[in-house]
């Protein structure tokens, strides 16, 4: 009898402190409600606390003391041992390089541009208490300090790569990361970020457009060039977005709210369904259907006085030696076409940053690199912002001004990692692409 009393008195619930009955989860359940008492941990000091047991007592007896807690009165904190080591709960979580993260937006610009770098912690570390943000030049350089650079952000200034003395180039590779620390943790590093800078020391100025002059192979016009913007209709210098700009449905004299960039939500739908835009009387962009001029162009023409948006002739140019108004490539293993007047090579998405790429197109002639990211589009029929395998970041979508005569669809271009296709079918006039402008 006495043994089947003590073996039941081990397994029982206890309540301390009051005649409620425990917890149902709790084995021991203290009452201070009535008492006004607490839990009396046992207290000693660091050396007494290590000759329980270290990260170097044998691998049993730190399981055995795994959940162990005392107060220390060395340091006045409660710790407990995980299995590894004692944690005291006075001091923050440690920061742990798997868990310390960089974002940022693109992983391309012109040296004109500006971008926020933001850097944090994933769920289960520790707070930073500092940050130090750090700079190399190509993969291979030395880290250095930014100075001033102390915050969780970082915002890149306009002209930026300019003020590290570096100056003779077309494009060049600034590598980002910042150090986070706090009394637990130092000088954990984040997630490295490549931007590539484009200088554009040698671009034009028209009507407030910054471009460059691009050279194409135009088979009844020789040595022929095109003016191309540096940024997509609707990006503004400043802009979070940096050259991403609008979303435009075809033939659409400006962009609408619903398809710009920083309002995409797919659950979202368009303002004009593509029902709606069935017939010519939508309007167009061209009243021709081949290279144009500026005089063949209606008022609906989105692109500031003296630009337009491109036909499918003038990428088709631009893109291929033989000067036709379809084009394609596939990169294959290169990652890039070499074609007698431009070289089209795509830049990936850092998807650890978060930051998109998309198009690098290179003038032979004269070094000049045009930037057109991959920002995605939105559907025509729902407004959902891009697919699994067509959303921002791995795909572009530009519109050409070229319809097609059963005006329901026109013609685009577009890229992703495997290659580009210039006016090879129609699109929807519903769907929201991007646009640059060109003369």
């Amino acid at each position: 009898m006495v043994m089947m009393s003590f073996t039941k008195s081990m397994s029982a619930q206890v309540t301390i402190g009051s005649g409620k009955p425990p917890n149902p989860f709790a084995l021991l359940d203290l009452c201070t409600t009535e008492q006004k008492k607490g839990l009396h941990n046992a207290r000693m000091t660091t050396a007494q606390r290590d000759m329980l047991v270290t990260p170097n007592s044998p691998l049993a007896d730190r399981e055995e003391a795994r959940g162990l807690v005392i107060f220390n009165i060395t340091n006045n904190c409660l710790e407990f041992f995980n299995g590894k080591k004692w944690v005291s709960l006075c001091a923050p979580a440690e920061i742990t390089e798997s868990g310390s993260r960089l974002t940022a937006f693109v992983n391309v610009m012109y040296d004109f541009q500006q971008q926020e770098l933001k850097a944090f912690v994933t769920e289960g570390n520790g707070k930073p208490s500092s940050w130090q943000w750090q700079m190399r030049v190509g993969n291979t350089g030395e880290w250095k300090n930014i100075a001033g650079a102390t915050t969780s952000t970082f915002k890149i200034p306009a002209n930026f790569i300019h003020q590290q003395n570096l100056n003779d180039f077309h494009t060049e590779e600034l590598y980002f990361r910042c150090l986070l620390s706090n009394s637990a943790s130092k000088n954990i590093a984040t997630n490295e970020l490549g931007i590539l800078f484009i200088n554009t020391a040698n671009a034009g100025n028209n009507n407030g457009v910054r471009y460059f002059e691009m050279n194409i192979a135009d088979r009844t016009v020789p040595n022929r060039t095109i003016d191309v913007a540096l940024l997509n209709l609707g990006a503004s210098e400043d802009d979070r977005t940096g050259s991403m700009g609008g979303f435009f449905q075809w033939g659409s004299s400006a962009e609408q709210e619903h398809t710009n960039w920083s309002k995409v939500g797919s659950g979202n739908t368009v303002i004009n369904p593509a029902s709606n835009w069935s017939s010519s009387t939508s309007g167009e962009w061209g009243i021709g259907r081949l290279r144009h001029e500026v005089s063949d162009w209606t008022d609906n023409n989105p692109c500031p006085d003296g630009w337009r948006v491109p036909s499918r002739f003038d990428l088709g140019d631009m893109h291929n030696s033989k000067g036709t108004e379809t084009g394609s490539c596939s990169f294959g293993s290169e990652i890039s076409c070499g074609l007698i007047s431009t070289t089209w090579r795509w830049r990936p998405m850092n998807e650890e940053a978060q930051a998109f790429g998309g198009m690098l197109i290179t003038n032979h002639n004269n070094g000049a690199v045009i930037f057109l990211p991959a920002a995605g589009y939105r559907a025509g029929s729902t407004g959902a912002f891009g697919t699994s395998v067509a959303r921002g970041g791995l795909r572009g979508n530009y519109w050409t001004s070229s319809a097609i005569d059963d005006d329901m669809q026109a013609f685009d271009f577009h890229f992703n990692a495997q290659g580009i296709v210039i006016g090879a079918g129609g699109q929807e006039r519903a769907n929201g692409f991007s646009i640059r402008c060109v003369r």
